[in-house]
């Protein structure tokens, strides 16, 4: 049986843990070559790499801080042609809007915001020239509905939804795709969660159960796949129904 994305060769940024390294094992799982970053879990990502070469494809690691120009110009040079970029990198600091400090600010936009920005610029450079990509941002079902403590990362996330509405528009016509991909509430190894928490959450969990990395890596793969060849600006959001009620409990 053919994999989705046998031949296929795959940036992933941010993939030495959670939701991050779900979508490079379900890529691996299908075919794909990876290249995979992290800002500052080595050891982490030496442990990614090895659960990806076990599908028997070739995986790369390069760390560094995307939030840095600089850095994303190693990472691509260091990438050459690839097919598609997932935009994974990012970062969190739950605080008060009244308590932001512009240094929480510039922190988290560096990351999740000019990261994404620059990272899409320098893979569509590249792709552009072959004809053909496919570019996933990755936002947050939170886009959707309003939590607290959390002003700056849901609206670095909004950023990131109309970024890929205005890419999709402006690279339509060169044959390179950008989607949205937007996760639900998936406790990674960064935010563990109590039992206690477990059960204040998942009620409002329409699905029954807390979404799994692979969860968002099965829909990402479909995303990169040929199957979808007709499909740009979207905001595909994988989350169990959670951004279908009214009220989630803020964290």
């Amino acid at each position: 049986m053919s994999q989705l994305l046998e031949g296929k060769k795959a940036i992933v940024t941010g993939a030495s843990s959670g939701i991050g390294l779900g979508i490079a094992k379900v890529f691996a799982r299908e075919g794909a070559d990876l290249i995979i970053t992290c800002r500052e879990n080595t050891a982490g990502m030496d442990a990614a790499l090895a659960q990806l070469r076990a599908h028997g494809v070739k995986a790369t690691g390069i760390q560094a801080d995307l939030s840095r120009i600089e850095e994303i110009d190693r990472v691509f040079d260091a990438a050459g042609a690839f097919d598609i970029l997932v935009n994974n990198a990012g970062t969190t600091e739950r605080c008060p809007f009244l308590e932001v400090t512009p240094a929480m600010f510039e922190r988290v936009y560096g990351i999740n915001a000019r990261g994404t920005f620059f990272c899409a610029q320098r893979a569509a450079r590249m792709m552009l020239k072959q004809g053909h990509g496919r570019i996933i941002n990755v936002s947050t079902f939170q886009t959707e509905n309003v939590t607290g403590n959390s002003s700056v990362y849901v609206s670095t996330k909004g950023a990131i939804d109309q970024m890929t509405r205005t890419l999709a528009f402006e690279l339509a016509p060169h044959n390179i795709q950008v989607l949205t991909l937007s996760p639900g509430f998936v406790p990674v190894e960064k935010e563990p969660l109590s039992e206690a928490d477990r059960a204040k959450y998942k009620p409002y969990i329409p699905y029954g159960r807390f979404g799994l990395p692979e969860d968002i890596g099965e829909t990402a793969a479909f995303l990169a796949s040929d199957r979808c060849k007709f499909m740009t600006g979207a905001n595909i959001i994988v989350d169990g129904g959670q951004s279908v009620p009214l009220y989630f409990p803020p964290r």
